[in-house]
């Protein structure tokens, strides 16, 4: 009886069960895999367990793929693990620290980052505070803007690193 089970990259395979736990190398990716023992998984079933979501473009992809198939971007952690920037911690980071660019910085946006943090002190005497205060009223929106994503989208719109 025929062996269906998919690779990493998501690539279905159906395979003769003298294959059985041997390891192969997918033609497409190059990742090396493992032809699993037992055919009672389904292809169908495989991909609703071990499915995740690309942290960049948001398709839906093998639990251990270490690259999205369809952006190419590298992804955090292995083998389903949940890595990265929370989007609760994003949202307290932006109301409480979002002046020094904390929130940017978590999110891995490095430049933005900077560039709350240099906004914040340049504004800060020439404006008599003001300047500031504008400038928490953005983040104070930004935080409540990352609580409306859910953990799905969140994960696809930020890059989380």
């Amino acid at each position: 009886m025929p062996i269906d089970f998919a690779c990493t990259c998501g690539k279905p395979y159906q395979v003769p069960d003298a294959y059985a736990g041997k390891k192969a190398v997918c033609p497409d990716c190059k990742a090396k895999i493992v032809v699993p023992v037992a055919s009672v998984v389904s292809l169908q079933s495989y991909a609703s367990t071990n499915s995740k979501y690309c942290h960049y473009c948001g398709q839906t992809i093998a639990l251990r793929a270490e690259i999205c198939p369809k952006c190419g971007v590298r992804q955090t952690g292995s083998r389903g693990e949940e890595t990265g920037s929370n989007r609760v911690v994003a949202c307290l980071l932006a109301i409480f620290l979002g002046n020094f660019g904390a929130h940017k910085f978590y999110l891995g946006h490095r430049t933005m980052g900077i560039i709350y943090l240099l906004l914040n002190l340049a504004l800060a005497l020439p404006t008599l505070f003001v300047g500031p205060l504008i400038l928490w009223v953005i983040c104070l929106i930004e935080g409540l803007t990352y609580l409306s994503y859910s953990d799905e989208a969140f994960a696809a719109k930020f890059v989380r690193i």
